[in-house]
């Protein structure tokens, strides 16, 4: 499933959402993320903004929050 989620700056980010079956035809397992990664980042440094002091640090994992975005993933 692809959703257009938010709009970040002009840009739409998408949440993707992908459920695998097991053999029983049970949710075996589901993997959740957004895309692209510019726009993610963007809504992340704005996220962590609003709710670092509610969350604490433990929660932010990835690169920092309040550093500037990077230009590529590689």
């Amino acid at each position: 499933m692809v959703i257009d989620e938010y709009v970040v700056g002009g840009h739409v980010q998408q949440l993707v959402d992908i459920f695998t079956l097991n053999e029983a035809g049970e949710v075996g397992g589901i993997r959740i993320f957004t895309r692209p990664w510019l726009v993610t980042a963007q809504f992340r440094k704005s996220m962590y903004a609003l709710l670092k002091d509610a969350l604490g640090p433990g929660f932010w994992e990835g690169p920092d929050a309040e550093e500037p975005l990077p230009h590529s993933m590689t």
